[in-house]
């Protein structure tokens, strides 16, 4: 899969589109282009496979291009060893997340063991859209597989990504570019969360107070933004 930003203003004239260098951050992105990011409207994937990621921005003070970096300084984890002459496996991940809370708490899954560098650490419902696939159609399914629930009313409210070097489960050495659409959704008729696929990436699943929210080890993605992303919901 490949990415484009599509930058509009916020009457949704457009301003630029570009793509999403692998590795590449869409802030970074409009940035160097002389925009500022000012929020995210909506993802689809276009006839070419492309996923579109459309954005709000902003003129920038200082509206000329800016010659900084497009992509983060890449991460590795502690154990990758290279043979002489090996490459990592260049690898993109697009994948959606959902962010739930009715009265039972907020809706959250454990890392499995495949997951080696966050195995035991806490995230949100969701994974990998499989090719082509709408993102909210992939969020109701992943959010089902892992915990059983059914959730509507699906908006799309951040994107984010990383990149590092690691070793997948399969044992090879990635090169990995992990682009999250985060979404809101709505449960009307929360159950207890049950995992449904049992060899997949979750172990386990459950409904968090936010009161006891920091006695959670979450996973990294969530450790600066997820005070940001309950903003978007109302207290149950």
């Amino acid at each position: 899969m490949s990415v484009t930003i599509r930058a509009v203003d916020r009457d949704g004239l457009e301003l630029c589109t570009v793509p999403l260098p692998h590795g590449g951050d869409p802030r970074a992105v409009l940035d160097h282009c002389g925009y500022t990011w000012l929020g995210v409207k909506r993802a689809w994937f276009g006839e070419d496979g492309r996923l579109v990621i459309e954005a709000v921005a902003g003129d920038r003070p200082t509206p000329e291009p800016t010659t900084g970096p497009t992509s983060p300084p890449v991460e590795s984890d502690e154990d990758v060893r290279l043979a002489p002459g090996e490459l990592p496996r260049v690898r993109q991940r697009i994948a959606a997340y959902a962010l739930v809370e009715t009265e039972r708490g907020v809706l959250l899954t454990e890392l499995s063991e495949k997951v080696r560098a966050a195995a035991g650490r806490w995230t949100l419902p969701g994974g990998g859209l499989d090719e082509g696939e709408d993102p909210r159609t992939g969020l109701i399914r992943e959010v089902w597989e892992e915990t059983g629930q059914h959730v509507t009313d699906i908006e799309l409210v951040d994107v984010r990504t990383g990149h590092w070097v690691g070793v997948a489960p399969d044992g090879h050495v990635e090169d990995f570019h992990s682009v999250r659409l985060v979404h809101t959704a709505r449960c009307a008729e929360p159950t207890d969360a049950v995992v449904h696929d049992l060899d997949g990436s979750t172990s386990a699943a459950a409904w968090v107070p936010r009161t006891q929210l920091e006695d959670y080890p979450l996973a990294p993605m969530l450790e600066d933004t997820l005070t940001t992303w309950l903003s978007h919901l109302p207290t149950p």
